[in-house]
């Protein structure tokens, strides 16, 4: 008998303590719920989200904000791993993000944060890694980030941006486009008001309006 009434006594307290521990709140929606776990960082909140997706992004601005990688892992979140890799600036966290998507995104924006063009080569994709080299240029204003960009257009016009940003005529000379190239020249002509950087147009039309324009202006 009294062992019963031992066995009971301890039964209450487990409810009594439950009780007491299970987490309070006057929310009634999934946005309400998400918004209180997020701002307490309290993952029994996230419990309470009937919308599978917005219950699992509940778990993960908890796990960014709590920079907790392994739940980040667990719930196969790309976004999550490059989010603590920006705010801890570790570049070896996107190493391990699975997803190439989200890997190259974490390497980019980490080659940004940190001014680092030896990010943008652990790029897989061309065109990520062209666009990164394009930030870092223009992040930087340095022509020479605009050469291992693979996209030729997208050379050629990151090269004009820096050859004008700099009045350097010299750098229109390795703009592939001849169009392009012209248009460096021309803007670079204008900008400094040296008539002779109109004479290594090729194009003969833009090189007359190029001297044209100087001589109005002389």
């Amino acid at each position: 008998m009294k062992a019963r009434w031992i066995l009971l006594i301890g039964l209450l307290g487990v409810i009594f303590l439950a009780a007491c521990t299970k987490t309070q709140s006057d929310c009634t929606d999934d946005s309400c719920f998400f918004e209180e776990a997020v701002a307490k960082s309290d993952v029994s909140l996230c419990r309470s989200i009937v919308n599978p997706t917005i219950e699992k992004g509940c778990r993960v601005e908890i796990a960014i904000d709590t920079e907790d990688v392994r739940t980040c892992r667990s719930l196969d979140s790309g976004y999550c791993v490059d989010a603590i890799a920006e705010l801890t600036r570790d570049t070896e966290l996107c190493a391990t993000i699975e997803d190439a998507g989200w890997k190259d995104t974490c390497f980019g924006n980490l080659a940004a944060n940190l001014s680092d063009s030896n990010l943008c080569r652990r790029i897989s994709s061309d065109s990520s890694r062209d666009g990164c080299f394009g930030t870092l240029a223009k992040q930087q204003n340095d022509a020479s980030l605009c050469y291992p960009i693979i996209d030729m257009a997208r050379r050629d016009t990151c090269i004009i941006r820096r050859a004008v940003q700099q009045n350097d005529s010299n750098l229109c000379f390795d703009i592939t486009d001849e169009v392009f190239r012209a248009n460096c020249y021309y803007q670079i002509a204008v900008h400094t008001g040296k008539p002779s950087i109109c004479n290594s147009i090729t194009i003969t039309y833009i090189r007359e309006q190029c001297l044209l324009r100087l001589n109005e202006t002389s």
